[in-house]
């Protein structure tokens, strides 16, 4: 009898088990779930603001030249304000290249020491800010090229570049990637990426992209908008430079770049 009021006891208990087990097995993962999921913390951009440019140099790849180049159309932008002074543009550009092959480019260093550059925009290969083997390079060529930079007299500004088509999540990688990098040299960055993603969130079939990572020319001219209102701190919303854009268009990046920029250095976004 002893023995059966012990099986039964065990057999109750060993169903308690099997059922408490999914409801413990929930508890624990509730608990620990934030812990492995979560996100890190955004990282935030130092250097809110910088004395507007007149001499700007950019350093880049296809990224930069393409559709006549974010230079040229920021130029334009400017020569369309009536109440800026006159900016002098350049770049040093090559097709696929990284800042290693800028260091070690002579024309680069020519190019740096031919005036009296204000700030020199530095923007690395599409991937190179946040794929494993390429990252320690863009750190260290980020780190070298800025002391030349400064040491020629001029600041370093950075590029934050856009995510290929297919790949949203890149976006936040390459922000964070970029912003620590300026923060670490004490340097600017301009939230190129984070525009062109507000753009897409707010008009799904703008046509930003002319293959699966190359800008078109619209999202060049945004491109353009976004350095007019993070290194000049003005809004280039109401601006006659459309780059032969239909003009509703054109207004809409140009208020893409003013909030995007404004959110970013006020760290909203």
């Amino acid at each position: 009898m002893l023995e059966s009021n012990h099986q039964n006891i065990m057999s109750y208990t060993s169903k308690a088990i099997i059922l408490l087990t999914p409801v413990f097995l929930f508890i624990i993962f509730s608990i620990i779930s934030p812990l492995l999921f979560t996100e890190p913390p955004q990282q935030f951009p130092k250097i809110k603001r910088i004395n507007s440019p007149d001499k700007i140099l950019f350093v880049g790849n296809s990224f930069t030249f393409y559709n006549e180049g974010v230079d040229v159309h920021l130029q334009r932008l400017a020569n369309a304000s009536s109440n800026m002074n006159t900016i002098e543009v350049s770049s040093v550009t090559g097709p696929g290249w990284n800042l290693a092959k800028h260091y070690s480019n002579p024309a680069f260093f020519n190019t740096l020491k031919s005036k009296n550059w204000d700030v020199v925009v530095l923007q690395g290969h599409s991937n190179e800010a946040i794929k494993q083997q390429k990252k320690a390079d863009f750190e260290k060529y980020s780190t070298l090229l800025n002391e030349d930079i400064r040491n020629n007299g001029a600041s370093t500004v950075f590029f934050m570049t856009w995510a290929y088509r297919f790949s949203p999540h890149m976006t936040n990688e390459l922000r964070d990637s970029y912003v620590n990098m300026a923060n670490s040299l004490d340097s600017f960055v301009v939230p190129v990426g984070l525009a062109w993603r507000n753009a897409l969130a707010e008009r799904p079939f703008l046509l930003m992209y002319s293959d699966l990572k190359h800008p078109t020319l619209l999202s060049t001219y945004l491109t353009a908008c976004v350095f007019y209102a993070a290194l000049f701190n003005r809004s280039p919303e109401g601006l006659p430079y459309f780059a032969q854009l239909k003009k509703q268009d054109a207004l809409f990046l140009q208020r893409i770049a003013w909030e995007t920029t404004e959110k970013f250095y006020n760290a909203e976004i």
